[in-house]
């Protein structure tokens, strides 16, 4: 009974998914930066799958790499933040994309009847680096994610 209800919150989950990555289905969503986000973080994570070897079981969470990559571009500027919103399919520059991720994030983390989902995000950044305060308040608004110092050299 237990592997049954496993299997039906993964079909509700891979159909959520879809939801968000299909045409036409933006009114599943509430607001359309989560769906760009959504859409985007499928897109990517097609294209990650295409490049795993494809031997044995593969198991990679492309909404996971998605989201750090999305952390560290809070930081980024000009051509990298270009390069980084190209290859998560989301618009460069776009000053909703932080209201994005955090509803991304909050719907991914809100507990539901037999659905539970912990995340664990956060970035680690070098002692002594002078990180923006714009940049760590961001990140904890957007992704609920602490900026970790870490001394790299030890």
């Amino acid at each position: 009974m237990g592997h049954l209800m496993q299997r039906r919150e993964l079909l509700k989950t891979a159909a959520w998914a879809l939801a968000c990555s299909t045409p036409g289905m933006g009114k599943l969503l509430a607001k359309v930066p989560m769906q760009s986000i959504a859409r985007g973080s499928n897109q990517f994570g097609w294209e990650l799958l295409r490049q795993l070897d494809g031997k044995g079981n593969t198991f990679v969470s492309p909404t996971s790499i998605a989201a750090a990559l999305g952390m560290t571009a809070l930081g980024a500027r000009g051509e990298t933040l270009k390069e980084m919103a190209r290859v998560l399919h989301v618009p460069a520059g776009t000053p909703d994309l932080d209201a994005g991720w955090k509803e991304l994030i909050d719907a991914l983390r809100a507990d539901k009847p037999g659905r539970q989902v912990k995340l664990a995000n956060r970035l680690f950044g070098q002692k002594g680096f002078a990180f923006l305060p714009t940049f760590t308040d961001r990140l904890a608004s957007a992704f609920a994610a602490p900026m970790e110092v870490v001394d790299y050299s030890n």
